[in-house]
Parts: C-alpha cells; sequence; structure tokens
C-alpha cells in the first residue's frame, strides 16, 4: 500500500466507523528497535526506521446528556501500511491499545493503556478479567498518547519483571493489595 492509499484509508476507517470522530489523528511510529516512537498528527514520518504504526482518533460520546472526548484507537499497521491484528514485543503482543481514564477524570478517557498477552498462551495477558489466575497485573505512570516512548519503555520493564518473576496476577492484587515490583 503506498502512503497516499493508507491515508485515503484511514479517512475512509475514520468516516466509517459510526462514531462522531473530531479533531486531528495521531499516528504513532513505533520504531524498529521497539523501544522508541515518533507521534504527529500529519501522517508522515521517516519510514526507513519505522516498524509499526497505530493510528488514534478523537471521538464525541454523549452520557447524561453531556457531550464527552475520548481516544480510539482506528487500527494498528506494519511499516508498509498494512493493517496487523498484533504488534509483537518478543514473547509477548500487543493485541489492542485502549484508552481509560486519567486519575481525576470522570469520564474522558484519554490515557493510553496497551493491552498484552504472552504468544505462547494468549490466556495470560493484562487486560481479560475471564480468567484472574492468569490476569497479569499491569500498571504505568498515567502517559499521554504524545509520550508513546516512556509507554514502550514500561511495555519493557513489565516484560522483564515478567521473566523474573516479579509480576503479580489481578487476583493477587485485589486479594492483597500488593504493590508493584518493577
Amino acid at each position: 500500500m503506498t502512503p497516499i492509499e493508507f491515508l485515503q484509508l484511514i479517512s475512509a476507517l475514520r468516516t466509517n466507523s459510526g462514531l462522531d470522530c473530531v479533531g486531528p489523528l495521531y499516528y504513532v511510529f513505533i520504531r524498529k528497535d521497539m523501544k522508541s516512537a515518533v507521534v504527529n498528527r500529519v501522517g508522515y514520518t521517516d519510514m526507513s526506521q519505522i516498524a509499526y504504526i497505530i493510528v488514534v482518533t478523537a471521538h464525541r460520546w454523549t452520557n447524561w446528556g453531556y457531550t464527552n472526548t475520548s481516544l480510539i484507537t482506528l487500527g494498528m499497521f506494519d511499516a508498509t501500511y498494512n493493517p496487523v491484528e498484533t504488534i509483537p514485543f518478543g514473547e509477548w503482543q500487543m493485541d489492542k491499545l485502549s484508552f481509560s481514564k486519567f486519575y481525576g477524570s470522570y469520564y474522558d478517557c484519554y490515557r493510553p493503556s496497551p493491552q498484552l498477552s504472552l504468544v505462547s498462551d494468549p490466556e495470560i495477558n493484562t487486560y481479560s478479567a475471564i480468567e484472574e489466575d492468569k490476569t497479569i497485573y499491569f500498571s504505568f505512570p498515567q502517559y499521554s498518547i504524545e509520550q508513546f516512548t516512556d509507554i514502550l519503555t514500561s511495555i519493557h520493564k513489565f516484560i522483564a519483571a515478567y521473566k523474573a518473576g516479579k509480576t503479580i496476577t489481578w487476583k493477587e492484587y485485589e486479594e492483597k493489595g500488593l504493590e508493584l515490583l518493577y
């Protein structure tokens, strides 16, 4: 896919999403080292060092008659602009980039929340409440979408902590209130 076709696809996804999309898009260009990212709103960067792209838009929604705005991921793509289901981080993968509320915010979801799973056993993940024994507690500081390099650093710290046996499950966290070990 060419860059122009990619931008046309993004425009079509945004238009046909069924959401009231507003404002400019965020393009998260993850570099090949998987440890740093470029975030811009124009959709262009030097692609020679890019491995993956995540496209994010803002959308309006109402709650009890109030209009709110939150971010949502339109799609994840490889460096040749082809859609991908996951972004690999070695033994782990990002299945989705969702958004949650910052502390003190009641409705608007702008805080990026990567949802990770173990490639060899996707039931071991950071987001499923179905298998509490396999759902790993993953929390990190409140970064904005513009701070995606810091988010990638947190992902790598989490993976290192998991390998070292220093993570806890959600069930352990809820039962014991343990602090993170990483």
